[in-house]
């Protein structure tokens, strides 16, 4: 899913790469830098693009074993934002949410 949204957005705009911004959200226990690699390779951002991983702590309680986390990612540009809020408005009167 993230892979296809990532090509939508490269697909539909003219992006500078240098734009997007990657942050993973895992658990203490987990190994942060195969996780990036991971998502580096799903998304084809590179690794250098990535924030420093924020770090749930954990409860002992529950270990997941081949998580790979979650993922944000953010490219910065105000006039595609505008133009992705109104489309979404658009859609929105249109099927009448």
């Amino acid at each position: 899913m993230v892979a296809t949204f990532v090509k939508l957005i490269r697909n539909s705009y003219r992006l500078d790469e240098s734009k997007f911004r990657v942050l993973i959200h895992i658990h203490e226990y987990h190994d942060e830098s195969g996780i990036k690699d991971f998502w580096s390779k799903i998304t084809n951002i590179p690794l250098t693009q990535f924030s420093k991983s924020y770090k749930k702590s954990n409860t002992g309680k529950r270990t997941r074993n081949n998580y790979m986390g979650t993922i944000r990612i953010r490219y910065y540009d105000y006039k595609i934002a505008l133009e992705l809020r109104s489309l979404y408005n658009t859609f929105v009167r249109v099927i009448g949410l």
